[in-house]
């Protein structure tokens, strides 16, 4: 299903949940960040996504309600709020993004890859987790993570000719893919 060209290896779901409050902490930022990413594609490009304003207004809710689950289960693990780091992964994924006529759709692939990453780990993190409330939440998280990561393949092919949009994907999967396997194993989604 997912077209990523990296798969995250088990050994990432120990790295990660050694600390599960600051996973959790990332995890929060990353739906606060999701919709605000929706907002700001509603707002920025409201003509070319006519058609979808609507759905990426219930993505963003449906992100924040996320974020506020994810909180739920940050403070039942009584951790206090720290600060947020910076995230390696999203700043280079924005390095991607060409600076030709192609920025949206380049901005639609990437964010299908962030979806696409995170629906991967959070099926990872619901099997880890079996049985617990915490492996339910990321169950969930995991069908939410694949709805999205269709959707914007979908806006995507919409706003570009298919085989310019499947070429630009298949180059964006690429360097996802060396990016996050470059990067090491924490509590961290991405």
């Amino acid at each position: 299903m997912l077209a990523l060209a990296y798969d995250t290896p088990p050994t990432w779901t120990d790295a990660a949940l050694a600390d599960l409050p600051s996973l959790l902490l990332d995890h929060y930022f990353l739906e606060i960040k999701a919709a605000c990413s929706a907002r700001w594609l509603e707002a920025h490009h409201a003509e070319a996504l006519a058609l979808h304003l609507k759905d990426l207004r219930a993505l963003a809710k449906e992100e924040e309600a996320h974020a506020k689950r994810v909180q739920g289960f940050l403070h039942a693990s009584g951790d206090g709020a720290r600060p947020q780091r910076e995230n390696r992964y999203v700043l280079g994924l924005r390095r991607l993004i060409a600076a030709d006529g192609h920025k949206l759709l380049d901005r639609l692939l990437i964010a299908a890859l962030i979806e696409g990453r995170s629906c991967e780990r959070f099926r990872l993190l619901a099997h880890a987790e079996r049985g617990s409330a915490l492996g339910g939440f990321y169950e969930d998280l995991y069908a939410a993570e694949a709805r999205h990561y269709a959707f914007f393949l979908e806006l995507a092919a919409e706003i570009a000719p298919s085989a310019l949009a499947e070429a630009r994907f298949r180059e964006l999967a690429r360097a996802e893919g060396e990016l996050v396997a470059g990067l090491p194993h924490g509590p961290r989604i991405h």
